[in-house]
């Protein structure tokens, strides 16, 4: 794959409000790639003011999977928030991703909350 072809990609994915992004790719070919931003929480009754690194999406291609591309991509994304000065890092996963809530705590990151839904 070309640096162009990266330079895209990555492009894209700071368009949609990342404020960080990593591609995983051997070989010429994309296995992955993880998307991320910061927040400042500003302090209240339960939190008190933090600076967070939220994991937007993790993806990794099936025949990729299990071989550690998801680990390097979020031990990336570990060291871009020591830098930038996180307090922590969460992450929005889908109660249909199993693999991605298994994944996560394989990391070491706990459940803080759900979040519910009601179609209409």
């Amino acid at each position: 794959m070309e640096k162009k072809d990266y330079e895209e990609l990555l492009t894209l994915a700071m368009s949609t409000g990342a404020d960080f992004a990593e591609i995983y790719e051997e070989d010429g070919n994309i296995l992955g790639f993880i998307e991320s931003e910061i927040k400042n929480i500003t302090q209240t009754e339960k939190l008190r003011n933090s600076r967070v690194m939220i994991i937007k999406k993790l993806f990794v291609i099936k025949q990729a999977r299990r071989k550690k591309v998801a680990t390097r991509l979020y031990e990336k994304v570990k060291e871009k928030a020591k830098k930038e000065k996180c307090d922590r890092i969460e992450a929005e996963v889908y109660n249909f991703t199993p693999e991605a809530k298994a994944f996560l705590v394989s990391q070491d990151l706990k459940i803080l909350s759900y979040q519910y839904e009601l179609k209409l």
